[in-house]
């Protein structure tokens, strides 16, 4: 478990006071480095470098979200969005699921309905 998944786990007291920004741009910074290392986007790449540079409002701002919304969603990106964070956890992971088994399930009936049927073969060999 990384160390991004650890703090999303904690209650959002907790993650407010690990926010506090004495001390929150170090808790900001391994948030953003580990969400890097996992997805290799730009957004938690800017800012990681951000933390390091003015990691006393990024703290800040952390906390205005993490009150908002539980998690850490500025400059974070799951992968797919850029800047802003939609979903955390399980529920990126399944969502990114249903919409690869809906378009996986969209291109199997436009193949079905584009090749001609058993039948149709059968009656063009038979003539």
């Amino acid at each position: 478990m990384g160390f991004y998944q650890w703090f999303d786990k904690q209650d959002t007291a907790i993650k407010v006071l690990l926010l506090i920004p004495f001390w929150g741009w170090i808790f900001s910074f391994l948030y953003r480095l580990d969400k890097f290392i996992e997805n290799k986007d730009t957004a938690s790449l800017i800012g990681w470098i951000l933390c390091l540079i003015i990691g006393f409002i990024v703290s800040i701002v952390d906390i205005v979200t993490v009150l908002m919304d539980g998690t850490i969603k500025i400059l974070v990106s799951d992968g797919e969005n850029f800047g802003i964070n939609g979903k955390v956890g399980d529920e990126a992971n399944n969502e990114k699921t249903n919409e690869e088994k809906t378009s996986s399930e969209e291109v199997k009936e436009e193949t079905k309905s584009e090749t001609p049927s058993e039948t149709e073969s059968d009656e063009n060999k038979a003539e």
